[in-house]
């Protein structure tokens, strides 16, 4: 026999409500079933198949009845529609939706849940409209593809964790291969430096790195790679200035290679990122010396396959020798106190007379080459600024004089 039991719901007393209904359980009766029942409700529903956003309006009492679930209604009379629904079990492990069900209430089952159903669906999809319309494309990783038909991806990674990113890296390369790309190029920001495992595990390889991210690659196509390697020349300047004497500027390093041999040496560095060789050449000797020139003309360049140091594995490294002229004459030399040992106006005699220089015919011609042409007006190549002409912007070129 089923026992039967009638309750006037109060929001209040939800914990009241459950206590009974675990008391009857306890006491042996059969499990319990709650089904809602409202004044513009007339069928009774079994709520623990019904989504609670798709219930009629709160009800004002409720139907205790002998099946196996039990879920508690709670409902705002000033609020239609508005309720939170805990569904607990206290019968045995086998679904209640095997036992009887009134034909009234399997219809109105049917219909809600069909109801809820779609409306949860449309939720969803409108969501993922939304989604993919804040990236800007169908893919889960904004991309775009350049002249050489390979991607860039353009997605801020900052907002992914492992997981997700490694998902959509999959999903996006699947997409890339059946459009025919070749290749892509994934740039990872430093901070998110937790991304780079999962796109070497999707077949990801370094390519370079800075202060800023890592750069990493994926060859699509079949064959091997053919995307262009990381830089793979350094280059360094160094600054040839005669004063009004005829004597040489000239500097011993605290440090590097020619550190405690008493060398001297032209003063010069490296060229900074987006820098042209000219404007490399007038800073480095003034960061070095204090002494304030301008470009006259490149005199040479040395190539140097076999440099040591970690910094060079793998690299080819370029000497650029300019000449300059100090501008004003007589300056005071101001030595930069943590690179240079000394620094002088010396007779360029006795500086190619050095033990050092007299062994290495490349450096002696490379001196010589700079005299000449610092002696010879017009000679050397010459800084000049073009308009490439086929796209935005101008560039330096280092032209002979004559042209």
């Amino acid at each position: 026999t089923h026992t039967h039991t009638h309750f006037v719901w109060f929001p209040a007393r939800s914990l009241v409500f459950l206590l009974v209904l675990m008391a009857v359980r306890l006491a042996g009766r059969n499990p319990l079933h709650v089904i809602c029942t409202a004044r513009l409700f007339q069928r009774a529903v079994p709520c623990s198949t019904v989504a609670a956003a798709s219930l009629p309006p709160p009800p004002r009492s409720l139907l205790l009845h002998g099946h196996r679930g039990l879920q508690l209604c709670r409902g705002d009379s000033s609020r239609a529609g508005a309720q939170h629904c805990i569904l607990g079990w206290l019968g045995s492990s086998r679904s209640c939706s095997k036992r009887p069900v009134f034909p009234a209430v399997a219809e109105h089952q049917h219909r809600v849940i069909t109801r809820a159903t779609t409306t949860r669906t449309k939720a969803t999809t409108a969501t993922s409209s939304a989604h993919n319309s804040d990236r800007g494309s169908d893919m889960p990783l904004k991309a775009r593809v350049d002249s050489y038909n390979g991607v860039e991806v353009k997605s801020d990674l900052s907002e992914y964790d492992p997981v997700t990113f490694s998902a959509q890296l999959a999903e996006s390369l699947h997409a890339w291969r059946k459009a025919g790309r070749r290749g892509v190029w994934l740039k990872i920001p430093i901070a998110n430096a937790s991304l780079v495992p999962a796109a070497v595990e999707h077949g990801f390889r370094p390519h370079h790195c800075c202060p800023e991210y890592f750069m990493m690659t994926h060859w699509l196509a079949a064959g091997e790679s053919r995307l262009p390697p990381a830089a793979s020349h350094f280059v360094g300047v160094a600054g040839f200035v005669l004063n009004d004497a005829g004597q040489l500027l000239v500097v011993q390093e605290r440090t590097g290679p020619a550190a405690g041999r008493q060398l001297w040496k032209l003063p010069g560095g490296l060229v900074d990122p987006k820098e042209n060789i000219a404007d490399a050449a007038v800073r480095e000797v003034f960061e070095e010396t204090g002494i304030r020139t301008e470009f006259v003309a490149l005199s040479s360049v040395q190539e140097l396959h076999e440099h040591k140091g970690p910094s060079r594995l793998r690299t080819t490294d370029l000497y650029c020798v300019c000449v300059l002229r100090e501008v004003p004459s007589g300056q005071v030399i101001r030595k930069c106190e943590q690179e240079i040992e000394a620094c002088e106006w010396r007779d360029v005699a006795s500086v190619l007379g050095n033990q050092l220089y007299s062994q290495s015919p490349a450096f002696q011609k490379t001196l010589q080459a700079a005299l000449d042409i610092a002696k010879t007006p017009g000679a050397g190549l010459c800084n000049t600024v073009l308009d490439f002409g086929f796209r935005r912007g101008a560039c330096s070129v280092l032209l002979p004089a004559k042209l």
